[in-house]
């Protein structure tokens, strides 16, 4: 089964999740992680994404930026999704950035990787 790597262009810790909590809440326009803002609403994963991940055609990691960094000492522009195997880009940060609905994202994911 594939393998692909989510990597949010957010940092983990319960500050930055707070300060990307009330910065999603306060001025959603300007977050700086496009995947985290189709994937999640403000307080979850959104229900579409959840079915999608969990359909088990392929198996998803996801990483804050620092947790990937310091995991596979590869940096990268952010967001990115990735092949776990061959650490080719599935998916870059301007695509992702292009994206707006979470259709989109799905749509995208399945035509790159030959999901059904």
């Amino acid at each position: 089964m594939k393998t692909f790597l989510f990597v949010y262009n957010a940092r983990s810790g319960s500050l930055h999740k707070g300060i990307d909590f009330f910065h999603k809440i306060i001025s959603p326009d300007s977050y700086a992680c496009t995947l985290c803002k189709i994937t999640h609403g403000i307080f979850t994963e959104r229900a579409k994404w959840k079915a999608f991940r969990e359909q088990g055609n392929v198996e998803m990691k996801f990483y804050y930026k620092d947790e990937f960094e310091a995991q596979y000492g590869k940096k990268l522009s952010y967001p990115v999704i990735l092949d776990s195997e061959s650490f080719n880009i599935l998916l870059n940060h301007t695509e992702i950035n292009k994206l707006t609905t979470l259709d989109e994202l799905i749509g995208t994911i399945k035509t790159k990787a030959n999901l059904k």
